[in-house]
């Protein structure tokens, strides 16, 4: 009689033992909801940082680009467009199939990006410049930006033309807000474009294809296409005579560099400076001598 009772109890005892309370599960499901938000928050914020880093590195690599583009002297041919010199002046027109290139009137000085074009803080356009290949009939060679003239190789409207003006977007939302050359620390001067131009020499554009870099005067970050050509077609070396530089004055970088402020998502900033001599660095971190991006 004993051990009939004992097989009937120990298997409830067992059956008891084996399982959980209600409580006990809510714990345990409660500390693994809370370990899986910790992992994948974990997970995304490292995602956001390596997609942060590939978007400032490719950003880099672009500029890098430019500045090789012009320094070999590669631009592309387009047998839609022509360079027409008019005058004393550069006129880019519709072709009738004469590649830009093998025009004995103009030839490419440089490139320049306007930023944030048409408003979009992700997107750059890339123009290419030409500009006159003598500076008079007797064929003496320009010597400098505002005896060549140039203009961006670009016919925004113009369906017979097969624009060569790049369009250039950041990776991962990555946002341009600010384009400056620092002055001093409380002092900045701002661009909407930058330009990255070959140097002139008395025997017209310099053979080792250096690159001078400057911002262009009175340009503004965000205006639309029309509006930022209208000022990068004006591009000029001559300051004037007037208190301030007039629009378009091609301010030549100097040894404090320019700065080109980025942000990503979730606020994430960095600071590019493009430094005098056409090198580039990218700074991860925003420091006191780029606090104009702050």
């Amino acid at each position: 009689m004993q051990n009939t009772a004992y097989a009937i109890i120990e298997p409830m005892i067992a059956n008891k033992r084996a399982g959980y309370t209600i409580l006990e599960v809510l714990i345990f499901l409660s500390v693994s909801s809370l370990m899986f938000v910790t992992a994948m928050r974990t997970i995304n914020g490292r995602q956001k940082q390596v997609q942060f880093t590939q978007s400032i590195q490719e950003f880099d690599a672009k500029i890098r680009d430019i500045i090789n583009d012009v320094t070999t002297g590669y631009y592309p041919t387009n047998e839609t467009v022509n360079c027409n010199v008019i005058g004393d002046d550069v006129e880019i027109i519709e072709s009738t199939g004469e590649k830009l290139g093998t025009n004995d009137e103009c030839i490419y000085v440089g490139k320049v990006i306007h930023f944030k074009s048409n408003g979009d803080d992700t997107a750059m356009k890339i123009y290419a410049m030409a500009g006159k290949r003598y500076s008079s009939s007797d064929s003496t060679p320009s010597d400098s930006i505002s005896d060549a003239k140039p203009k961006a190789v670009s016919l925004p409207g113009n369906s017979n033309f097969t624009e060569t003006a790049e369009n250039f977007i950041t990776l991962y939302g990555l946002k341009v807000t600010r384009v400056f050359r620092p002055i001093s620390d409380i002092v900045f001067t701002d661009y909407g474009s930058l330009a990255f131009m070959s140097y002139f020499g008395g025997s017209g554009v310099s053979e080792a294809q250096a690159v001078q870099i400057g911002g262009i005067s009175g340009s503004i970050m965000g205006s639309n296409e029309l509006s930022s050509l209208s000022i990068i077609n004006q591009i000029t070396d001559n300051p004037g005579n007037g208190p301030s530089p007039p629009t378009g004055y091609f301010e030549s970088n100097t040894a404090e560099g320019i700065v080109i402020c980025l942000e990503g998502s979730g606020g994430k900033k960095a600071s590019l400076t493009v430094d005098a001599g056409g090198d580039n660095s990218t700074i991860l971190q925003v420091d006191n001598r780029n606090g104009g991006c702050v």
